[in-house]
């Protein structure tokens, strides 16, 4: 697609990114990640798909120094001040003893990793060179590289801003976490591959729309940091993810939210539906389309919602869903039922609010009317007998 086809309120002169992806290396010593070549993979595909990012992507995974160097080089090298470029990096970050950050590479060697990484600073540098004025750096770091295996506390922390602000305009960088020890890999079942919950979260806000917090369409860089920020919080991570700005104006669009499901135009019933995403756990990328009803979520199979989770109830909680409302009530489960990861009997879940029922999280989002910019997809009415009936799951 060229400049000229491309979405006016998307932007970019042109729309470039760089994601570099490193969790194989040949020192024995730095310790490998399997998440990194997955997340560079499921990223590439959303940011390349004309229908979301519509970036030109280019992939870097277990690159060796000098490779690394010369994408990164390349990236912004010689740009039009009306590009938009993303340099993306998943894998160690390494910190010195002057608190100096390095972005590890295959053939970094931990005792002379200054020597044999690349340094954050010579990045800063290209950027501050670079005429473009607007420029996303995202960092999925395991800074844990740096210390493993030594004393030092927890509470270190990188200074991301310092190092990666410069003298330039027109930037945004967003960091996973600015915590040394902080954990970086998801927990997976046996024979599911590991992710990064940092960047699994974008990749889903992405992919799906529902980082689109304010429903116009698109998925700027603050509204994608509150979802990923929530998100972690939702299922207990650890990390909070950080965003700091530097001399832009206005909205900075990201990627296009992909069109999202309603009710169809014909079929008598036009009232205004949810949609609970499931954001974590066993059904996670599944969407249920609500009408107006009552809906039950548990282990029994009659439930709307079927959990096979031994923390949740056989019937554990019911979703009341109103004209502008959606209520949630704990059927008095053994283990709970949260909104948000406050524990609740009956409560009002938000726009952009989750429910969290064991091992699984779900996301509320309002669907707009028939006539808008969405398209149909299957959806689910209550039975118009009894209102606490089964309905069928439907997959996107």
């Amino acid at each position: 697609m060229t400049a000229m086809d491309r979405d006016p309120v998307l932007g970019g002169r042109d729309r470039i990114a760089l994601i570099i992806a490193n969790g194989m290396y040949a020192d024995g010593r730095l310790r490998s990640l399997q998440a990194p070549a997955l997340d560079a993979s499921k990223l590439a595909d959303t940011m390349g798909n004309p229908d979301i990012g519509d970036f030109r992507v280019q992939l870097c995974v277990d690159g060796s120094q000098l490779e690394v160097r010369k994408a990164i080089g390349a990236l912004f090298h010689r740009r039009h001040p009306e590009d938009l470029l993303v340099l993306y990096y998943s894998g160690h970050g390494l910190k010195d003893d002057w608190g100096h950050l390095h972005l590890a590479t295959h053939d970094t060697e931990k005792e002379l990793f200054s020597a044999t990484s690349v340094d954050a600073a010579w990045i800063s540098r290209q950027i501050d060179q670079c005429p473009a004025k607007r420029i996303v750096l995202i960092l999925d770091c395991c800074y844990s590289g740096a210390y493993e295996n030594s004393a030092k506390s927890e509470q270190d922390s990188v200074d991301i801003a310092g190092t990666f602000m410069g003298d330039g305009s027109g930037r945004v960088v967003i960091s996973a976490t600015t915590s040394v020890q902080l954990a970086w890999q998801a927990d997976q079942p046996v024979g599911v591959p590991p992710q990064s919950i940092f960047t699994r979260h974008i990749v889903e806000g992405l992919s799906t729309g529902t980082a689109d917090l304010d429903r116009d369409g698109y998925v700027d860089v603050h509204e994608l940091c509150e979802y990923v920020q929530a998100s972690i919080k939702a299922e207990g991570g650890r990390q909070t993810p950080q965003m700091w700005t530097q001399k832009y104006e206005g909205r900075l669009r990201i990627a296009k939210a992909p069109l999202r499901p309603t009710i169809p135009a014909s079929g008598g019933n036009t009232s205004i539906t949810h949609e609970l995403f499931v954001c974590n756990g066993p059904l996670a990328g599944r969407r249920f389309v609500l009408h107006p009803g009552e809906f039950t979520v548990g282990r029994e199979p009659d439930c709307f919602i079927r959990l096979d989770d031994p923390k949740v109830s056989r019937k554990h909680a019911t979703i009341v869903v109103g004209a502008d409302e959606v209520r949630v009530i704990d059927q008095g489960s053994t283990h709970g039922t949260k909104i948000d990861d406050q524990r609740i009997t009956s409560a009002l879940l938000p726009q952009n609010g989750q429910i969290i029922v064991g091992g699984t999280v779900l996301r509320l989002v309002r669907l707009e009317a028939p006539g808008t910019r969405q398209t149909a997809e299957t959806v689910a009415h209550p039975p118009t007998g009894p209102r606490k009936r089964s309905a069928t799951l439907f997959t996107p």
